[in-house]
């Protein structure tokens, strides 16, 4: 379970991306998502656990979902308190972890159009 305030971004096709959350969504560009996902695919993790990550500190989740809004797949972002590490879990119990320099942001200000 994610907490309430948990942000995720749903891929519902190419041309249209949203940042969803609990006062609702918000759409974006394909740019911003494409540096998020970039970001994801291209970093190395400095660190792996056989865990999942900690719930209470899970800060986002990104989900890809097919054209009827059925979800494909999914993985939780997580952040240790304090400007920590980044940890991305993909439900497998296998825990990557970032350093804080990876530089994820969730909020909505950081997906907003221009």
């Amino acid at each position: 379970m994610l907490p309430r305030d948990t942000r995720k971004v749903n891929f519902y096709n190419i041309s249209e991306w949203k940042l969803s959350s609990a006062s609702g969504a918000l759409a974006t560009t394909t740019a911003k998502v494409e540096g998020l996902l970039g970001k994801l695919c291209d970093s190395r993790a400095s660190e792996i656990t056989l865990s999942a990550a900690p719930a209470d500190l899970i800060v986002g989740r990104i989900v890809l979902e097919s054209f009827d809004g059925r979800e494909i797949s999914s993985v939780n972002v997580s952040r240790e308190r304090n400007d920590g590490r980044f940890g991305v879990d993909d439900g497998s119990g296998v825990l990557r972890i970032f350093p804080p320099s990876l530089g994820l942001r969730f909020d909505a200000t950081a997906f907003a159009s221009e």
